[in-house]
């Protein structure tokens, strides 16, 4: 601390002096005077290799130093250290004037000379703090191959605008994801990747983010919206969101977790049961009239059939030609229904990869056994398999046999090492690819088993 028995002194204080890369570090300014001061400015720390936030505006008070009364004035600063090692805090440095009571002024001084002491000289005058001294501590090896992310506390939640697991088909929802993080900036949070579902319009909103300054930090926060259309009823898994953070407190690795469930997507209320199609048959052919006999002298009778017949055989050749006619249609129509791409049916499942993609790159186990299980269930929807299991008799690639076979060890034996999903999205990619191959193979007019 400078020399307090100055009318104008700097104390610089940090809340901790061992902290970890990234982890916040408070620093608290006080600037004591008891004189007036004039044109006076208060330099901001310039740290190397940190990250610095303002925490709020200046706080004025009088206190009690070295039995002299001072106005105080503190400011607050966020540090985030980007290195590990020794790292110093440079002296904070006050500039301004002060009273000068060795020049008082030309008339005497004195109260009747200048009762509003608008004469009264000023001298010019500079003070600064110590400096500090940060030992910056490395990441935990342990944590190495996980997000780091240490604060002080971490939650993750989500809300949606109706509050029931129903969903509807026609009506929109919007779903809401938010991290807070005390010890935290927002710009050190996580971004989430909400997964898109076959059947549901997807329109995500830009993220919400904001900095909490409070004397005693920041807490960032992240909100993340997403509007949900379904267009088909049914049933969808949520996968579960986890994100893993070193609390600061306890100095281990926490979890903060939103688990996965189940909505179901009703009917909309105005659509009713969609009745079977009509069987395809021909018109009703029309009665043939009567033909009425020309007036004629009475003849003796004749034992002929009469028209009777004539008229079954035209009723029969026009119901067999309208039947042709329908034949021709129907077979002109079924080579058309099995050429047509079905681009729904891709789509669903080039969103599923996706999802699949992005839990491997998120090294989450649990989650990518829920957007493996979502993929087979569209790509096998007549023999959907209910477990990684049953998945691998499914697959055609070796490789990704043998990636499942390991996540499901994992999921059972999660102490024994660390799951990487790098591989198993390699094998999954190879898989796709060699399944594509085969569809091409059997010729162009099959629906692929596998988007491009």
């Amino acid at each position: 601390v400078a020399d307090q028995g100055k009318p104008v002194f700097i104390e610089a204080t940090i809340d901790k002096t061992s902290p970890y890369v990234q982890e916040q570090v408070v620093l608290t300014i006080k600037l004591y005077h008891n004189v007036p001061i004039a044109n006076g400015s208060l330099s901001n720390p310039d740290v190397k290799e940190t990250a610095i936030e303002r925490l709020g505006n200046d706080h004025t008070y009088r206190a009690d130093k070295n039995g002299q009364n001072y106005e105080v004035i503190e400011r607050r600063f966020a540090l985030f250290p980007q290195q590990s090692g020794p790292l110093t805090i440079p002296p904070i440095v006050f500039e301004g004037a002060i009273p000068d009571p060795r020049n008082p002024n030309r008339f005497g001084g004195g109260i009747l000379n200048d009762p509003f002491n608008l004469l009264q000289t000023n001298r010019p005058t500079k003070t600064r703090s110590e400096p500090l001294t940060l030992d910056v501590k490395a990441i935990p090896p342990s944590e190495a191959n996980h997000a780091w992310l240490p604060a002080e506390s971490l939650t993750v939640e989500e809300s949606w605008s109706q509050g029931s697991n129903d969903l509807q088909v026609g009506v929109p929802v919007t779903r809401t994801v938010t991290i807070r993080a005390k010890g935290l900036s927002v710009a050190q949070l996580p971004k989430i990747a909400l997964p898109e579902f076959p059947f549901i319009n997807s329109y995500p909103d830009k993220s919400a983010e904001s900095n909490d300054a409070q004397p005693d930090g920041i807490t960032g926060v992240s909100q993340q919206k997403i509007a949900v259309i379904p267009s088909h009823p049914g049933d969808i898994t949520l996968p579960e969101i986890r994100i893993p953070w070193w609390n600061i407190k306890t100095q281990q690795r926490e979890e903060a977790l939103i688990p996965a469930r189940t909505l179901r997507i009703l009917p909309a209320t105005n659509q009713a049961a969609t009745p079977p199609a009509p069987v395809a048959s021909p018109p009703p052919i029309a009665p043939v009239e009567k033909p009425t006999p020309a007036a004629t002298t009475p003849a003796t009778p004749l034992t002929t059939p009469g028209y009777w017949p004539w008229a079954t055989l035209l009723a029969v050749i026009a119901w067999l030609i309208t039947l042709a006619l329908w034949l021709r249609e129907r077979r002109r129509a079924i080579p058309t229904a099995a050429t047509t791409p079905n681009n729904a049916y891709r789509h669903s499942l080039k969103a599923l990869q996706q999802e699949l993609i992005a839990a491997c790159q998120q090294h989450n186990p649990q989650q990518t056994k829920t957007a493996l299980l979502n993929w087979a269930t569209q790509q096998w929807p007549q023999q959907p398999p209910r477990s990684l299991g049953e998945l691998k008799n499914l697959l055609q690639s070796e490789p990704a046999k043998s990636e499942v076979d390991r996540l499901e060890t994992y999921l059972y034996h999660p102490e024994a090492t660390c799951w990487q999903g790098d591989r198993l999205r390699q094998a999954m990619s190879e898989e796709w690819q060699l399944a594509r191959q085969v569809v091409q193979q059997e010729g162009d007019g099959l629906v692929g088993l596998y988007p491009s």
